[in-house]
């Protein structure tokens, strides 16, 4: 009788979608969240930082500069592109850090979920259940102990258990 595999991913290698990368969809979403939210909130505080420290010097230096000057026209010019590479470099770390992070956790849930499916399985019953991870998947131990006790058991004497 052959073992069923328990694999982690829902569906083929070609048929990935967000509702596969999604297995724990309300703590993956969260865990992507608060990163995504840490990362604004540095993002925010070193570019306020330098944007102040930018505002400040160019305060200190119009003090000696005549108002019709082209410099003040740069200086301003430097600070809307400042500010319009504050904004480009938050989306792009933003949408970054959000993709990094359901990718990551999908490698954690993804084995918790197969291998909760396996212990499912024994407990009804089903002593032939194995998991197999993907390469690069976390818990790849752990997925090998389970199954070494999943090949105990049915070693054994199922009326002991």
């Amino acid at each position: 009788m052959d073992s069923p595999l328990i694999r982690p991913d829902r569906g083929s290698r070609n048929d990935r979608k967000w509702k596969n990368i999604l297995i724990k969809p309300s703590r993956q979403l969260k865990f992507a969240f608060i990163a995504t939210v840490g990362l604004l909130t540095f993002l925010f505080s070193f570019f306020a930082f330098q944007l102040w420290v930018m505002s400040s010097v160019i305060r200190s230096v119009s003090t000696y500069i005549p108002l019709d000057s082209p410099l003040n026209d740069a200086a301003a010019q430097a600070m809307s592109s400042a500010w319009l590479a504050f904004t480009a470099f938050t989306l792009l770390f933003s949408f970054i850090t959000l993709t990094a992070t359901l990718i990551i956790t999908h490698r954690i849930y993804g084995p918790i979920h197969a291998m909760r499916k396996q212990v499912e399985l024994l407990i009804a019953g089903d002593l032939t259940a194995r998991v197999q991870l993907r390469q690069g998947d976390e818990f790849k131990e752990l997925a090998s102990d389970l199954n070494k006790l999943g090949e105990k058991l049915s070693n054994e004497n199922p009326s002991k258990f």
